[in-house]
This record gives structure tokens, C-alpha cells and sequence, in this order.
């Protein structure tokens, strides 16, 4: 049940992306960058402060996406600093409750030998019961410590290996800053509701703030309400950041690494060699009848981004891999 209702956050968050994105890459620097309604700039923390202002200064360079990473995991790691932890036995709580909703789910085996209509009947309870439990467990302050406390590290963790020393693939660099871009394109929904629990936003506010933006977007007006909250941490705008991600460093980075590409000189109907394949999973690479490395590359490009948006950078029990694997075959290619 839980996973349902993830996946459905997710897959209306994304359609929800598609439009705001496009509105701001329409948007002038300076009006993106102008400090919201809410507060006063000097009452934003420096770290969101910062963070925001890297953003709009737009150049798509190594010293600027640097630039990026280090104020994006300084900003994660000033709103992890916020949120309260559990205790270990608020954690066990959390867990218990957990498990009694997979366990829900499931059939009890004294129902093998009962009637249609007592199996459907055991059901209906069976998802009464279960959504009573989710709707606890999303109420809870415990859940929703931890995950605040899980999307932040997540964040912060993924910052900083962008910045590791050390050389990285182009697959790996471009793999970070996807699922960076896929955790922040449905933050809005799951991460409003954990911080309004916990009191660092008010989840009230920031719909109301899409709210006007989906009247700019759709009435082409910037007349409308003007809106005052207090959101030190721009929470409220926490799903803009996969827009700038996406369409200032994840196109071009794919755009260059396919110019490459381009320029190897390998026959049209020659696949790509095998060590440049799957660079970020050792082991054998794809191949298709007739098609070369650029193709390859741009089917690649394609369904990493498909896995990371489905599977929203988790990987349990290898979804990710799945996903990728099965985009792969669709588009005629198949393991060497």
C-alpha cells in the first residue's frame, strides 16, 4: 500500500515537473532569483541563500556544476541539522508498524480452503486495516523524522561524491546528478508533509504557492495573491531545483558525451566496444544488429533517466537494474 501511494506521488509530481519546468526555463535570471514573497533575504539561512544564487548564475561549466554540488550538500546538510531524531525505541516503534503493514497484506493461510466470497470479504478488511495503518504511520512524527532525515543524507551523500576526488566516468558524474534531479522532482509531496510534522514548514503554504504558480502558468498572469510565510529553508521550492539539474547540467552533459561519441571512428554497423558499454556495472555490454555507438549512447542516455524517475534512486531488490534492463530490450538491444 505504501509503495502504491509512493508511486503514485511520484508519477503525479513528475507530470507536475514537466509544466513548472517549462515555465522556468522561460523565466529571466533576475526574476528567478529574486527572494520569494515569504521572507526577507536576511531572514533565509546563508546555506539556502547560497545555494540559490548558484543556481541562477546558469553557466554550465565544471567550475560551476563544483560550485553546485558543494552548495547543494552544504544546504542538505543545514536542513539535516534541524531535524530531531528518533530515539531507538521510536525507531523500533516505527519498524514494528512497518512490518504489521506488509504482514496486513498478506493472506492468512487458514483462507486456503475458504469460500470466494469469504476470501473477498478477508480482503476488504484486510485493506481497511492497512490503510488505517499507512494513514498512522504518515501521520507520525517518527516517520516523519525519518524521512527527513533520509531524503537530507541522501542528498548530502550524493553532493559529495560529485565532488570526490578522484576521476569519474561521464556515466557515473551524469548518474549522480540524475538521481539528484529524480529525488527532487517529487520532493514536493513526500517532503512537505514530513517537515510540517516536524514543524520546519507549513505543507498548507507551499501548495498554496504551486497553487499560484499553476494560475501564472495557466492564465499567462503574474497578478494574484501575494504570498507571505515563513520558510527559511525554501522547502517550498525544493522541487525547483530538479529543473536546473535537468535542463542545465544532465542534457548537456548527455549532449556532450554523445558529440563524443559521435566523433569515434567506428564503422555505422560496428557496436561500441564492450569496456565502454556499461561503464557504471562491470560485465558483458549490450549489442544491436546494425547500430553503432552514437545510437547506443542515446538509448543509454534515455533509459538511465527512465530507471532513475521510476525507481526514484532506490534500488530495492535491484528495481533499478530492472528498469534499465528492460528499457534496453525494448529499444532491440540485447546482452553480449
Amino acid at each position: 500500500m505504501g509503495r502504491r501511494r509512493l508511486e503514485f506521488w511520484r508519477a503525479k509530481s513528475m507530470k507536475q515537473l514537466f509544466l513548472i519546468g517549462s515555465f522556468l526555463a522561460l523565466l529571466t535570471v533576475d526574476t528567478l532569483a529574486a527572494p520569494a514573497d515569504n521572507l526577507t533575504p536576511e531572514a533565509k539561512t546563508p546555506e539556502a541563500t547560497a545555494l540559490f544564487k548558484v543556481i541562477n548564475a546558469k553557466p554550465n561549466d565544471q567550475k560551476w556544476r563544483t560550485a553546485f554540488a558543494s552548495a547543494l550538500q552544504r544546504y542538505c546538510e543545514s536542513v539535516l541539522a534541524q531535524v530531531p531524531r528518533n530515539t531507538p525505541q521510536e525507531d523500533r516503534w516505527l519498524d514494528e508498524q512497518n512490518r504489521l503493514l506488509s504482514s496486513e497484506a498478506k493472506e492468512p493461510p487458514s483462507l486456503a480452503t475458504a469460500t470466494p466470497e469469504e476470501r473477498l470479504a478477508s480482503s476488504a478488511q484486510r485493506l481497511t486495516r492497512s490503510d488505517q495503518r499507512m494513514s498512522a504511520i504518515m501521520a507520525s512524527p517518527e516517520n516523519a523524522r525519518k524521512t527527513l532525515v533520509a531524503f537530507f543524507s541522501n542528498c548530502s551523500s550524493l553532493a559529495k561524491k560529485l565532488n570526490e576526488p578522484g576521476a569519474k566516468s561521464s556515466a557515473a558524474t551524469i548518474l549522480l546528478w540524475v538521481r539528484l534531479s529524480g529525488s527532487f522532482s517529487w520532493g514536493d509531496e513526500f517532503i512537505w508533509r514530513a517537515a510540517d510534522i516536524v514543524g520546519l514548514v507549513s505543507q498548507s503554504d507551499c501548495e498554496r504557492q504551486r497553487a499560484s504558480l499553476t494560475r501564472i502558468l495557466t492564465t499567462g498572469s503574474f497578478m494574484g495573491e501575494v504570498l507571505n510565510y515563513p520558510d527559511k529553508n525554501e522547502l517550498c521550492r525544493l522541487n525547483f531545483l530538479s529543473s536546473p539539474i535537468h535542463l542545465n547540467i544532465v542534457i548537456p552533459l548527455l549532449e556532450a558525451e554523445v558529440q563524443t561519441a559521435s566523433k569515434n571512428k567506428l564503422a555505422p554497423d560496428q557496436p561500441p566496444p564492450a569496456q565502454t558499454l556499461n561503464s557504471q556495472r562491470p560485465g558483458p555490454g549490450w549489442f544491436k544488429q546494425g547500430a553503432g555507438q552514437e545510437e547506443f549512447q542515446r538509448t543509454r542516455a534515455r533509459c538511465l533517466m527512465n530507471a532513475e524517475m521510476a525507481a526514484g534512486g532506490m534500488n530495492e531488490g535491484g528495481r533499478w537494474a530492472l528498469i534499465l534492463t528492460a528499457c534496453m530490450r525494448s529499444e532491440g538491444w540485447t546482452r553480449q
